[in-house]
C-alpha cells in the first residue's frame, strides 16, 4: 500500500483512538506501537494547508464551480452565434462577452493560478460590460443575466486565488517535511503490515480478522480517495 499523508493521519487518530484493542492484540502491534505513536505525534504537527482533507476539497469544488459557470457564458453566447435570426446587436453583444470573458474553453482548462491571475485582469470587465451581460437573460432562471454568471465566475477565480495564497504560507521546510514523514510512517506501516500478516499465520490464537481490524480504516480511506481520483475531471486534476 501506498497511503497518502491525508490517510496516514486519519488513519493513525483512528488507530490511537478507536482500536487500540487490534493494535495490542499483537506482538507485532507492541513491537511498532511506539514508531507509530511519535509518527503521529509529529505529523499531527504538520500545517493543517498540507493535510487537511476540506482545503483539497474546497479548491477542487471552487475550480469545477468556476469551470461550469465558464461554460455557461460560452454556450449561452454561441447559442447566440448558431440563431439565424438574432439581432446584429445582439451577435455583436456576445463578440463582446466571449473575447472578454471566455474566448474558449481551453482556458477552463487552464492552471488554478492562471485563472485566478485572468480574473484580476478582467473584473473591470464587468462595468465596462455591463450592459451587454445584461442583454442575455437566462431561460432557466428569469432573474438572472449573464452579468449575474460572470459576476459569480470571476468571484470563484477570486477564490482560487485565496485558497492558493492560503498554501503558499506554508515554508517549503514544512512540505519537505511532510514528504518524509509519510514516506518513513509509510514504510513502518507496510513493516507493522508484514510482520502481523506472518504472525497471524504462526498464532492460531489470533483472531483471523485481526489485519482488517488494524489497517481496515486506512484501507477505507485509501480506496475512497482512489476512487474519488478516478471520478475526477481532468479539470479537476489541474496543476497549481
Amino acid at each position: 500500500m501506498n497511503y497518502s499523508i491525508v490517510t496516514i493521519r486519519r488513519g493513525l487518530r483512528n488507530l490511537f483512538v478507536e482500536r487500540t484493542d487490534a493494535l495490542n492484540a499483537s506482538k507485532a502491534g507492541a513491537y511498532y506501537k511506539e514508531d507509530l505513536h511519535e509518527a503521529r505525534i509529529s505529523i499531527d504537527a504538520i500545517p493543517e494547508a498540507i493535510t487537511s482533507p476540506p482545503y483539497k476539497i474546497e479548491l477542487r469544488t471552487t475550480d469545477e464551480r468556476h469551470d461550469r459557470l465558464g461554460r455557461v457564458m460560452y454556450f449561452v453566447t454561441e447559442a447566440c452565434f448558431h440563431d439565424p435570426d438574432a439581432s446584429l446587436e445582439m451577435v455583436a453583444a456576445a463578440r463582446q462577452i466571449r473575447e472578454a470573458f471566455i474566448p474558449s474553453l481551453d482556458e477552463l482548462t487552464g492552471s488554478y493560478a492562471t485563472e485566478a491571475e485572468r480574473a484580476m485582469k478582467r473584473k473591470p470587465l464587468l462595468q465596462s460590460l455591463g450592459e451587454p451581460l445584461k442583454m442575455f437573460v437566462l431561460p432557466w432562471d428569469p432573474n438572472r443575466t449573464l452579468l449575474d454568471v460572470a459576476t459569480s465566475f470571476l468571484t470563484e477565480a477570486e477564490k482560487l486565488e485565496g485558497l492558493l495564497d492560503e498554501r503558499a504560507d506554508v515554508p517549503k521546510a514544512a512540505r519537505a517535511q511532510a514528504l518524509v514523514l509519510r514516506t518513513k510512517t509509510m514504510g513502518l506501516l507496510n513493516r507493522f503490515r508484514k510482520d502481523l500478516k506472518k504472525e497471524i499465520e504462526r498464532d492460531a490464537n489470533l483472531p483471523r480478522d485481526l489485519e482488517q481490524r488494524v489497517f481496515g480504516f486506512f484501507d477505507t480511506l485509501h480506496n475512497m480517495e482512489m476512487a474519488g481520483k478516478s471520478n475526477e475531471s481532468a479539470g479537476e486534476n489541474k496543476p497549481q
